[in-house]
């Protein structure tokens, strides 16, 4: 049981280190740091950390394998448009079609 739980432990605190590292992913984007592609690589690696730090919470220890099947599926989902860009979109599209509305 106490190797289960140093492991348990050992895997959240790369997980938390991995996060760290990722940063202001935001604010890096932002500010032109990071292109889509990194944003989108940091993005997936944050949500692949938290999803196994609430697996190891809960007691299950992550292998390398099923951690590169999260960070895949997480790639995926960090790939879809932030609310940001859908919200520009969205008015982009708007103000294509008139801009203008009737009350």
């Amino acid at each position: 049981m106490d190797e289960l739980n140093n492991g348990l432990q050992a895997q959240t605190n790369e997980m938390r280190i991995l996060l760290e590292q990722a940063g202001d992913i935001a604010g890096k984007r932002a500010a032109g740091i990071i292109d889509d592609a990194e944003r989108i690589e940091l993005e997936a690696r944050r949500m692949a950390c938290l999803t196994v730090i609430a697996r190891n919470d809960a007691g299950e220890l992550v292998s390398e394998a099923e951690f590169e099947a999260i960070l895949e599926e997480k790639r995926e989902q960090a790939a879809l448009p932030t609310q940001e860009e859908q919200n520009a979109a969205d008015i982009a599209y708007l103000m294509m079609t008139g801009g203008e509305w009737d009350v």
